[in-house]
């Protein structure tokens, strides 16, 4: 009777290719299949410390770390029935993960002037509409500036008044040249702004989109919102954020790393998070910050970063060197020995104390490097 058959014992598909490859620092996962029987257990015979294997033969529970690149390890698992067993062994082979650069998400060169470029007008987003004035409202790409090459992104706009909390949301969302653009979650994310009048504070809404895209593509406009670099919230509003004064003419570089600054919920619960450890740029967010406006302001070289940049004492501008731009800031912030120094000046307090002096401008002058020539981070060391 075919009852009483005996069953045929389990063989392992092998595994392919050998040996396997796997990055440092990424966890390793096989499934394991079979091309006879069924396994009534799985069990590890050798691998590395941590693995185990389920009911289905699913291998996982190890990753390796850089201190392993180079190395083989071996693996083998058996699958068991009443009719036998059989056994599949392999080696994996730990590699090194591939040098990490920083992406360019927006940079606006192969966009026509006139081109909506990344961000939707101001009065796109019913959330700050009735913040602004409907003039000037302008959002478009400009070759009137450029941090870098000849493009940037030009924005104008005007609140209805200065009182707090007026702020304008500047939506990315399905714009025509750079929509809903991905950005990871555990990488820093720099833009670069050019504000010629006026002072505002600055965070950006992060879209938990789940996505799996590249960085720089569209990551789709599904989920909710946490504020980067905002402190708190108004009902529908941020609060605080990094400062952005007027500068005429100089770009300043701005970094929001959202491994350490600050997270605040706008649609969501106060935690980024995701399940690819991705989301989008929603929006920039510009606060009213004494000043209503009316407002010119310049975007250029939206890009993540690889990691946070060490900073460079004196580089007022964030541009990685200290220049002739960062020298004429530090005359804007020159208090005097014991006058205590103005909001927004703590960069050039290379000495620690309450104000900006003469002494600050000692070491001042020890960081000087010249333009697009990097600074030293230690400069300020005495």
């Amino acid at each position: 009777m075919l009852g009483d058959q005996p069953q045929l014992p389990p063989t392992i598909a092998e595994v392919s290719p050998e040996p396997v490859e796997l990055l440092a620092e990424q966890p390793y996962i096989q499934q394991l299949t079979l091309t006879q029987g069924s396994a009534d257990s799985w069990s590890v015979l050798q691998s590395p410390t941590g693995v185990s294997v389920d009911s289905t033969g699913l291998v996982s529970g190890w990753t390796p770390t850089l201190a392993d690149v180079g190395n083989l390890f071996d693996f083998t698992i058996r699958a068991t029935n009443t009719g036998g067993s059989d056994d599949e062994s392999w080696q994996v082979l730990v590699v090194a993960p591939p040098p990490c650069t920083d992406t360019l998400i927006a940079g606006f060169e192969d966009i026509a002037d006139g081109s909506m470029g990344m961000f939707r007008h101001l009065g796109f987003s019913g959330t700050t509409s009735s913040h602004l004035l409907e003039s000037p409202s302008i959002s478009e790409v400009t070759s009137d500036a450029a941090a870098t090459g000849s493009k940037s992104q030009k924005l104008e706009w005007q609140f209805v008044d200065a009182t707090s909390p007026r702020w304008a949301r500047v939506s990315t969302n399905n714009a025509t040249d750079v929509p809903n653009p991905t950005v990871a979650f555990d990488k820093p994310i720099r833009l670069c702004f050019r504000l010629d009048n006026g002072s505002l504070r600055v965070c950006l809404g992060l879209r938990e989109t789940n996505t799996d895209a590249a960085i720089g593509e569209n990551g789709g406009i599904e989920g909710t919102i946490e504020w980067l670099g905002a402190t708190a919230a108004d009902g529908t509003s941020p609060v605080g954020g990094k400062i952005l004064n007027a500068r005429p003419g100089v770009w300043q570089t701005m970094i929001f790393d959202p491994l350490t600054d600050p997270v605040v919920a706008f649609t969501g619960d106060g935690v980024l998070s995701s399940t690819t450890n991705k989301g989008t740029i929603e929006h920039v967010g510009f606060a009213c910050n004494g000043t209503a406006g009316p407002f010119t302001l310049y975007i250029d070289d939206v890009a993540q970063l690889c990691e946070m940049p060490l900073p460079i004492p004196g580089d007022a501008n964030g541009d990685g060197d200290v220049d002739a731009e960062d020298l004429s800031a530090f005359v804007e912030c020159l208090s005097g020995a014991n006058v205590p120094r103005a909001g927004g000046c703590e960069g050039f307090n290379f000495d620690n104390d309450t104000d900006v002096d003469l002494d600050d401008f000692g070491i001042l002058q020890g960081c000087l490097s010249g333009p697009d020539v990097p600074g030293d981070p230690t400069c300020d060391v005495r």
